[in-house]
Order: C-alpha cells, then structure tokens, then sequence
C-alpha cells in the first residue's frame, strides 16, 4: 500500500492507500497499548529515542541533574536559551558562585555537547530502525557524496559553515546577556 503511487482522482477519495495505513496505524498502536496495559508492561518499544536520556558532561552534577530531566519530561531537542536558564537557576538554588560569562561559557559546552549526545541518539535510532520497505533498496555504498567530490566538498564547507553560525550564536548570546545585566 504504501508503494501504490496514486492518480489525482485517487487523491480526492477517502480510501486512499496512504489514509488506510494511517487508520491502520493508529489502531495498531491502541492495540499495542492496550495488550501492554493487560500484560502489565510498558508501551515502549525500546528505541533509543525513547530511553531516558542520561548526561553527566557539565562540572556540577547538579546542572547535570536539571538538564537530565528537562530533556526527559519534554521529550524535545533544547535551544541554547534552555540551557542557559537551567545553569542560572543552578547557580542561584545551590549557591555556586559562578559569574555571568562563566555561566554563559558553561552554558554554550552544555548545549553543544547536549546536542551531540542528542544527535548521536537519533542517528543510532535510525540505523537501528532503516527496516522500511522503501528504503530496503538503499546501501550506504550507494551514498552519492562517496562518489562524488564536489558533493562531499560542498557537504564539508556546509557543516563548516554550520559550526561558525553556532559560534556566532553563542557569542551573540553572551553579548546580548550582558547588555540585558548592564541594564538592569
């Protein structure tokens, strides 16, 4: 169903294959829940993106703490200003001393390393789950920028680029805090 390619009068109907296997979808998985309910077990399925996300990389087991359960209650990738209030509210609930750069300097390794962690998840997830038919056909020698240089450069220059827009993120981030203090 999900090879069929459909025709724009196809489209239009409300039988589609593509609405079929989404009702299918949806029932396969209250069955699922249902079975695991009756059974006792968790609904999970074991996926690496569904595992408790544990860190240990900041200095202060404390931010560790926050940032762990901040990631495991909502279930989303965090942006920099995440972090940043999870190390200053750190820093005024268990008194660390720590001064406005230093919390901006802990707060951009946290959120690099984090995301790092969080996209070497996502990347085992899918190797673990490429099962779908689709996709069956597809090695990874068939990956177009082995065999090309000029994609592979281009590739490089854009994860390049990529890395100087996260720097000038962070270091707009630390300026912008401090007018935000000087201010205050």
């Amino acid at each position: 169903m999900e090879r069929k390619e459909l025709s724009i009068d196809e489209l239009a109907d409300e039988d589609t294959s593509y609405l079929l296997i989404d009702r299918f979808k949806k029932r396969f998985v209250k069955v699922w829940n249902k079975l695991c309910e009756v059974k006792g077990r968790e609904s999970t399925t074991g996926r690496a993106t569904e595992r408790k996300f544990f860190y240990a990389g900041s200095k202060y087991p404390e931010i560790d703490k926050r940032i762990q359960r901040f990631i495991n209650r909502k279930k989303e990738f965090p942006d920099y200003h995440d972090i940043h209030r999870i190390v200053s509210a750190c820093n005024e609930k268990f008194d660390l001393h720590l001064n406005k750069s230093y919390i901006a300097q802990i707060a951009k390794e946290t959120f690099v390393d984090v995301g790092q962690r969080l996209q070497e998840r996502r990347q085992e997830d899918f190797a673990e789950n490429f099962g779908c038919q689709l996709t069956d056909e597809l090695k990874s020698s068939k990956d177009p920028a082995l065999n090309d240089a000029e994609l592979s450069r281009r590739l490089a220059s854009n994860k390049k680029l990529g890395n100087s827009k996260m720097e000038e993120v962070g270091l707009w981030c630390v300026f912008s805090f401090r007018v935000i203090a000087f201010f205050r």
